[in-house]
Protein backbone atom coordinates (compact mmCIF):
# COMPACT_ATOMS: atom_id res chain seq x y z
CA UNK A 1 0.00 0.00 0.00
CA UNK A 2 1.44 3.68 -0.80
CA UNK A 3 0.14 6.44 0.67
CA UNK A 4 0.64 10.01 -0.33
CA UNK A 5 -0.21 12.99 2.00
CA UNK A 6 -0.59 16.43 1.44
CA UNK A 7 1.51 18.76 3.49
CA UNK A 8 0.26 21.95 2.58
CA UNK A 9 -3.05 20.99 3.96
CA UNK A 10 -2.60 19.69 7.68
CA UNK A 11 -0.89 16.56 6.34
CA UNK A 12 -4.15 14.95 5.04
CA UNK A 13 -4.11 11.77 2.91
CA UNK A 14 -4.05 12.55 -0.56
CA UNK A 15 -4.57 9.11 -2.34
CA UNK A 16 -3.74 5.15 -1.64
CA UNK A 17 -2.93 2.86 -4.07
CA UNK A 18 -2.52 -0.72 -3.28
CA UNK A 19 -0.16 -3.41 -4.98
CA UNK A 20 -2.41 -4.28 -7.99
CA UNK A 21 -2.42 -0.42 -8.55
CA UNK A 22 -5.84 0.40 -7.15
CA UNK A 23 -6.22 4.01 -7.27
CA UNK A 24 -8.44 6.11 -4.26
CA UNK A 25 -7.87 9.97 -3.91
CA UNK A 26 -9.91 12.26 -1.25
CA UNK A 27 -11.27 15.19 -1.52
CA UNK A 28 -11.99 17.62 1.78
CA UNK A 29 -14.04 20.62 2.09
CA UNK A 30 -12.78 22.35 4.95
CA UNK A 31 -11.48 19.41 7.19
CA UNK A 32 -14.38 17.46 6.20
CA UNK A 33 -13.55 14.38 3.99
CA UNK A 34 -16.06 14.80 1.20
CA UNK A 35 -15.15 12.19 -1.83
CA UNK A 36 -13.49 9.11 -2.27
CA UNK A 37 -12.76 8.41 -5.97
CA UNK A 38 -11.85 5.57 -7.93
CA UNK A 39 -9.38 5.86 -11.04
CA UNK A 40 -11.76 4.74 -12.99
CA UNK A 41 -14.25 8.22 -12.13
CA UNK A 42 -16.58 6.27 -9.42
CA UNK A 43 -16.98 7.91 -6.37
CA UNK A 44 -18.35 8.37 -3.00
CA UNK A 45 -19.51 11.61 -1.69
CA UNK A 46 -19.66 12.03 2.10
CA UNK A 47 -21.76 14.59 4.18
CA UNK A 48 -21.19 16.05 6.94
CA UNK A 49 -22.99 18.55 9.57
CA UNK A 50 -20.71 19.11 11.69
CA UNK A 51 -18.61 16.04 12.66
CA UNK A 52 -21.07 12.65 12.08
CA UNK A 53 -21.65 11.79 8.73
CA UNK A 54 -25.12 12.48 7.47
CA UNK A 55 -25.44 10.56 4.22
CA UNK A 56 -23.59 8.96 1.59
CA UNK A 57 -23.87 8.86 -1.89
CA UNK A 58 -22.51 6.58 -4.35
CA UNK A 59 -21.83 7.89 -7.93
CA UNK A 60 -20.59 6.33 -11.12
CA UNK A 61 -17.90 8.60 -13.48
CA UNK A 62 -20.55 9.61 -15.70
CA UNK A 63 -21.86 11.55 -12.73
CA UNK A 64 -24.76 9.79 -12.15
CA UNK A 65 -26.01 8.98 -8.63
CA UNK A 66 -26.63 5.52 -7.76
CA UNK A 67 -27.65 4.89 -4.41
CA UNK A 68 -28.09 7.75 -1.52
CA UNK A 69 -27.96 6.55 1.88
CA UNK A 70 -29.09 9.24 4.47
Amino acid sequence: MVEVYDNANSGRLYSTADADGNLLSYTYTGSNLTRITTASGDYTDLACTGSPVTSVGVGNRAGTLIQQRL
